[in-house]
């Protein structure tokens, strides 16, 4: 993976849950790391090629691997929220990470 192809900081976020004063249960998301990723709109093309036609996802986002990372984690970039839909481990060596992720509607 070339580092000149990773020129989006995304912040990687988790969600937690917080008590509210009267006792309800609000679920909150909090940053757990920034990493340098290559976000991509995804065409319907490149999905129709890859036999997948999954009409939710909207970005692909590449980056170096980052362990623990799943689809009950979500990318900030900038004021955009990318809710990830899969994470893949390309070639299974541990060195990069490649989400499938949909935009959130704020």
């Amino acid at each position: 993976m070339h580092a000149g192809l990773l020129r989006h900081r995304v912040a990687i976020q988790e969600a937690t849950a917080a008590r509210g004063s009267t006792g309800e249960v609000t679920r909150t998301w909090a940053t757990i790391a920034r990493r340098w990723a290559a976000v991509q709109p995804v065409r319907a093309r490149e999905l129709m090629a890859a036999n997948e036609l999954r009409a939710d996802v909207t970005h692909r986002v590449v980056m170096r691997y980052y362990s623990g990372l799943t689809n009950r984690h979500r990318f900030l970039f900038g004021s955009r929220i990318l809710e990830i839909v899969e994470v893949i481990d390309p070639l299974e060596r541990h060195e990069q990470h490649e989400c499938l992720c949909r935009e959130a509607l704020t």
